[in-house]
């Protein structure tokens, strides 16, 4: 349960602080549309949902996700320019400032999510060291000794 809310409060701050960061920009900095805030928070949601699913998944799944962000995140990007909310460089800019949100969201979960657990061959070989006699092939292949 700690993970799963961990994983909550990093996908909502990650959104919360895309729009802090995009208001302020557009307010101090560029008072324009830069950078597109429908897209910087359609990319930190679904960037980081697929990074909260893909803890401890194979490299296929993770990619599986990737593929989904993107179908979430380039309509988005696409109602934004057809509508002419918004140009090319705003939506860029709303892809890079939630690319990052995600990056740093995923270096926290990464740092805070303890390891996977061992493969069989790591059980193996720490059921070996802990053993108190020399073991030989024939005892691991047929289950003795332990």
């Amino acid at each position: 349960l700690a993970r799963s809310a961990l994983r909550a409060a990093v996908v909502i701050g990650a959104v919360g602080i895309g729009v802090v960061i995009e208001e302020t920009i557009k307010s101090v900095v560029y008072p324009h549309g830069f950078p597109s805030g429908h897209v910087t928070g359609a990319v930190a949601f679904f960037g980081m949902s697929a990074v909260c699913l893909g803890i401890g998944r194979r490299h296929v799944a993770k990619a599986a996700l990737s593929i989904l962000v993107a179908a979430g995140v380039l309509p988005m990007a696409f109602l934004a320019l057809y509508s002419g909310a918004h140009t090319v460089t705003d939506v860029i800019g709303g892809m890079v400032l939630g690319t990052a949100l995600v990056a740093v969201g995923a270096v926290i979960l990464r740092t805070s999510t303890p390891r996977v657990r061992l493969s069989r061959a790591a059980e193996v070989a720490t059921a070996m060291s802990h053993h108190t006699t020399p073991m030989r092939t024939d005892d691991i292949l047929y289950g003795r000794g332990y």
